[in-house]
């Protein structure tokens, strides 16, 4: 199973965005935070994502190697749907 809640809301005039901590019956046990920031003086916009988490179940422990891959293409694959959300040429994405 992969439960999860959100643990907090980010909402500040310049700032927003929330994150979900997993739940007991978890395969894994963490948590991860989407954001986005607009600085108002240079007009940029980022998006951050964080996240920790460890193996909370046998499988994900076996897994581990598997489970950092699909954990990074999500970052990746999150990557992209912000950008074509945005839909705009003037996005520089920083690595």
């Amino acid at each position: 199973m992969s439960s999860a809640r959100i643990v907090y809301v980010i909402d500040e005039p310049s700032r927003f965005g929330f994150a979900y901590g997993t739940l007991t019956e978890h395969v894994e046990m963490g948590e991860e935070r989407f954001s986005v920031e607009f600085d108002p003086e240079t007009e940029e916009v980022w998006y951050d994502l964080l996240a920790f988490s460890q193996a909370n179940a046998i499988l994900a422990k076996l897994g581990y190697p598997v489970s950092r891959y699909l954990q990074r293409s999500f970052v990746r694959d999150s990557k992209a749907a912000m950008l074509r959300a945005v839909n705009s040429n003037s996005i520089r994405v920083i690595n």
